[in-house]
């Protein structure tokens, strides 16, 4: 099964199917003869449980110009966000399959209960999807230690193409040196904070999105509070980055091996609240990326 993110709202004028899912082809013909010379983006097949288990099936299309709908139509709107999918290819040839598929996808524990499924046609390939519950943000083990070390590995690298000098410049303009930088991002990511836990009792990746919009925000500017300000007056660029590659040998091991649902009560977040560690490996994920930057720039600045 694939995850698939849908950016943008895609809105659809509808027809619905007299019957399922004999009616269903005839539906399409109708909606394709109403439709005419109208150009459209997308086909589509919507469907639902209806009343007393049975099925509602529209058929529908996305138009290529904002039309406000069409006469004699419905209009369904397909919200945006993470979908589970799977293709079955020369479909026509294939229809058994189509119920079978849609069984497997809706077997993923993160569906929607309120969603649907909906089949996305092109050409000789029709995509089966069902949308995952709102605010949903795949999380996967794998994925999230890749990042962790993605991050990490930049950033040492980047920090070690400076001299040992530059380590201790300040660039041009002002603002931190590198090696206070380096120094704010290891106080920052130096553990979870979780001496005390309980159960989340909500979605663990519920404040992921908030965190990435605050932190990746490039435009914006903040104080950082003063526990995680740097201390040291100079800096060695060897141990900064040994201090960072245990750090980052530690949160992998954390990513692997611990309850990563469990809310971390040790510490409250500014404007979020306790967090779960899922959401803390992410915040160290999303601050140093924010910080990654700041640092290029600097070189960039010593450099130029």
């Amino acid at each position: 099964m694939d995850i698939i993110h849908l950016p943008h709202d895609i809105h659809l004028v509808a027809l619905q199917a007299t019957s399922f899912p004999d009616g269903i082809p005839a539906t399409f013909d109708k909606l394709k003869e109403m439709l005419g010379n109208i150009p459209t983006q997308g086909s589509y097949g919507v469907s639902h449980p209806g009343p007393k288990g049975h099925i509602v099936y529209y058929a529908a299309a996305s138009l290529a110009n904002a039309a406000p709908g069409l006469p004699g139509t419905e209009t369904l709107t397909i919200r945006q966000g993470y979908f589970v999918a799977l293709p079955i290819r020369q479909w026509r040839e294939n229809i058994q399959a189509i119920p079978t598929t849609f069984d497997t996808l809706t077997q993923h524990p993160d569906i929607d209960p309120q969603g649907y499924c909906l089949e996305e046609y092109s050409c000789d390939t029709m995509r089966c999807m069902v949308p995952l519950r709102a605010g949903y943000v795949p999380v996967q083990q794998g994925s999230l230690t890749d990042r962790i070390t993605e991050v990490l590995d930049d950033f040492c690298g980047t920090l070690d193409k400076f001299t040992d000098a530059q380590i201790n410049q300040v660039p041009p303009g002002g603002g931190w040196n590198a090696g206070q930088v380096a120094e704010h991002i290891a106080i920052s990511i130096e553990a979870i904070p979780d001496g005390h836990t309980a159960p989340a009792n909500r979605f663990i990746d519920e404040q992921v999105i908030p965190i990435n919009d605050i932190f990746l925000d490039f435009e914006a500017r903040y104080t950082s509070p003063d526990f995680v300000l740097p201390r040291q007056e100079t800096h060695e660029k060897a141990a900064l980055i040994g201090t960072l590659r245990a750090l980052e040998r530690k949160h992998v091991q954390a990513a692997l091996n611990s309850d990563l649902t469990e809310l971390c009560l040790d510490f409250e977040f500014p404007t979020i609240g306790f967090m779960t560690r899922y959401e803390w490996l992410n915040f160290f994920v999303a601050h140093t990326q924010r910080h990654l930057r700041q640092l290029k720039n600097v070189y960039a600045a010593l450099n130029g």
